[in-house]
């Protein structure tokens, strides 16, 4: 009798618009979580999704609130994620990076194990960087 693999995943959280890759705070809605950046309002209020997305090297502190946040940030029901960006610097320094996933680093699944199957040939290859200094 063959072995039959059943995946059982998460459903990915829907908005009216579609799909979110956000999360759900104090029982609400994905759309009731407040996106910020530097303080400022970064959502789009429709579809609850964030409008700007700045790069991780940016990136100085990630702040959630989920319960009794002060005024100023306390209009959602859900969470209110703030981020707060790095600020330049005098000097001009930058960063470079690559994302790599290819099936020479990985295991074989369980199930092709078992049935004798050889792993299935997997590239990928993502590179970025980012630059700062002064303006």
């Amino acid at each position: 009798m063959p072995v039959r693999r059943a995946v059982s995943s998460p459903a990915p959280a829907r908005t009216r618009g579609g799909k979110t890759s956000s999360f759900s705070a104090n029982g609400q809605l994905e759309s009731r979580n407040s996106q910020m950046l530097d303080g400022m309002d970064n959502s789009e209020r429709y579809y609850g999704l964030v409008m700007i997305r700045p790069s991780l090297d940016g990136i100085a502190e990630v702040r959630v609130d989920t319960n009794t946040f002060s005024a100023e940030s306390g209009r959602s029901g859900g969470a209110v994620v703030n981020l707060i960006t790095s600020l330049g610097a005098i000097q001009f320094h930058g960063t470079l990076f690559e994302f790599i996933r290819n099936d020479k680093l990985d295991a074989n699944e369980f199930f092709n194990s078992m049935a004798g199957q050889p792993k299935p040939k997997y590239r990928q290859n993502q590179y970025g960087g980012s630059i700062g200094g002064r303006l």
